[in-house]
Order: C-alpha cells, then sequence, then structure tokens
C-alpha cells in the first residue's frame, strides 16, 4: 500500500494521500461520479484458494492491509465515518433521512449512529452509541447521554454487519470458529460467530461483503453492499448503496457520498 499522510481538522477530518491531489466533487450536473480504484492494490490475477487466503483477500479488498512483507499489517485501520442520506422506515412509516452518519472505532469496537429524520414537515435527530459492553442515546455527539442498557447486543451486532465490523471481528476471531465455503465464483461465503448470533458475509466479486446477514428473535435482518468506492484515496472501499431489510421489510435505504479515515471521533461514557 502506499505511504499516506493524515491530516485530522475538526470533528470530520481530512485526509490527504501523499503525493495525490484530492478529488473534487463532481457537479450535480456532471452526472455520477466514477471514482478512481483502490490505491495501491491492482485486482486480483487468481482467485484465492484456502480459507486463510480468501480471509487475507477481504481484509486487503477493504483496504485493512497495509505495509508490505515484514511490515504488512491490518492493525492501522481505527477510525472510520460515512455519511449521506435516503430514508429509514419505522413501525411501517417510511421517513425522510437529510443526513446520515455512522462512526466507528475499530479498536474500542465503539460506534456512533447519527442521523435526522422529517416526520410531519419536523425534523427530529436522533443519536445512538455503543462502546465495549455499553450503550446509550446522546443529544448531540458526546452531549447529555442517556443509558440504554436494553440495546447494547443489538448495537454491537449492527457495528458487525458494517463491512469494517465484520473484517475487523473476523480477523480477531478463533480461527476454528470460522466457516469460509467457496463453491465457485461469486459463490464465497464466511460465516462465524458474534455474541453467540452467527453471521455470515456473502462475497462480490472483488471479495467485498455484498450482503451480512444474521438472525435474531426470529427474525433475519440482511444488510446489502454495493458500489464500494474509494470515497476518501487511501485506499479504504466504502459501500456507496447501502439497504437493510428485517424480516424482509425495508429498513435502511442509504446513499453515501462521504466517507474520511482517521476522523476524530471520541466516545464519552454518560
Amino acid at each position: 500500500m502506499r505511504t499516506s499522510i493524515i491530516v485530522v481538522l475538526g470533528a470530520w477530518g481530512l485526509v490527504v494521500p501523499w503525493g495525490m491531489p484530492a478529488a473534487a466533487a463532481a457537479p450535480a450536473s456532471q452526472g455520477a461520479w466514477t471514482s478512481p480504484p483502490q490505491a495501491g492494490r491492482p485486482p486480483p490475477k487468481t482467485r484465492p484458494s484456502g480459507d486463510k487466503a480468501i480471509i487475507h483477500t477481504v481484509a486487503d479488498a477493504l483496504g485493512f492491509v497495509r505495509g508490505v512483507g515484514r511490515t504488512e499489517t491490518t492493525d492501522t485501520l481505527n477510525r472510520l465515518q460515512w455519511g449521506g442520506s435516503g430514508s429509514i422506515t419505522v413501525d411501517g412509516t417510511v421517513y425522510t433521512v437529510p443526513h446520515y452518519r455512522y462512526t466507528l472505532s475499530l479498536h474500542l469496537k465503539a460506534a456512533r449512529e447519527d442521523y435526522e429524520r422529517v416526520t410531519q414537515g419536523r425534523t427530529q435527530r436522533l443519536i445512538a452509541v455503543v462502546a465495549g459492553s455499553d450503550a446509550w442515546d446522546e443529544r448531540e455527539p458526546g452531549v447529555d447521554g442517556h443509558l440504554q442498557p436494553g440495546s447494547t447486543r443489538d448495537r454491537r451486532l449492527q457495528f458487525a454487519r458494517t463491512p469494517f465490523g465484520f473484517v475487523r471481528l473476523l480477523l480477531d476471531a478463533d480461527p476454528s470458529n470460522i466457516k469460509v465455503s467457496d463453491r465457485g465464483p461469486d459463490k464465497v461465503s464466511i460465516s462465524f460467530p458474534v455474541d453467540g448470533v452467527l453471521m455470515t458475509a456473502t462475497l462480490d466479486p472483488d471479495y467485498r461483503p455484498a450482503s451480512i446477514s444474521m438472525e435474531i428473535g426470529g427474525k433475519q435482518i440482511v444488510d446489502r453492499y454495493r458500489d464500494y468506492r474509494d470515497l476518501a484515496e487511501y485506499g479504504v472501499m466504502f459501500p456507496t448503496r447501502i439497504t437493510e431489510t428485517i424480516a424482509g421489510r425495508p429498513h435502511l435505504d442509504l446513499s453515501i457520498d462521504d466517507a474520511r479515515v482517521a476522523s476524530y471521533a471520541v466516545f464519552p461514557k454518560p
């Protein structure tokens, strides 16, 4: 992977890869922006063979693998953030979501979901946090936290259903608990338990999670990811389309147009 310089500014952060100018967002009139290829990672020429090789390819396909040879590591990535807009469906009601952000710390196993939804012409902001064994809600990030102990497991599993949370937990998991199924091109899946719940990722042709599913309380939750792009130009591939269904019914439908690496993020427990 190529060496980068990371400059963190304020709550969002700015990532500037060394020797590569930041790409300017294309005006809406120019149509959809085409992202550059993943920095430092050429497309694989052959299919990986064996569980270890497949898991390494998945980690590399998202941008976890850094360094070469003896300096290679998968522990560099930590704080990631992505944002966009779309809709959320709750109890049959569809809400417009003009602003959505998900921030996580892979090292702390912490995440903050922060979004606004429009209901009856009024905007409501909802912030849900999990960090380790604790969960709480906030009025603003880091402000007026209220513990929500009954939500901890659900939020930890939400963390695990993100491509980055899944792969981080996969890399840290006991290999004896991991099942890799390779039935040919476009038919590769990886499963392992998280908090006693079996998580299964089905991979796309580039060995990135196309879907991550689990079943809890008799309901299947499926998160689908597509159109991965190197939004931060740091060799980290973020999905730009995210959908989630619960028991076959729509829950989340998001378009992601902003992603940051090494953004400033803290998770102060109330």
